[in-house]
């Protein structure tokens, strides 16, 4: 099986607001270790496969 992963066009993306004023723009990039940690798609995957078994 050959699983696709489609991201979000807005994954990674705040907006941090500092008062009244319009809000700074940032973008947040994980590193290799913490896309590991923090992969929810391969727990989300692992417990699909297990229910269509």
């Amino acid at each position: 099986m050959v699983q696709t992963v489609c991201w979000s066009p807005g994954l990674g993306r705040f907006m941090l607001k500092t008062g009244a004023g319009p809000g700074i723009p940032f973008r947040v990039r994980l590193t290799p270790g913490e896309h590991r940690v923090h992969d929810t798609n391969e727990a989300w995957a692992a417990a699909q496969a297990s229910v269509t078994r």
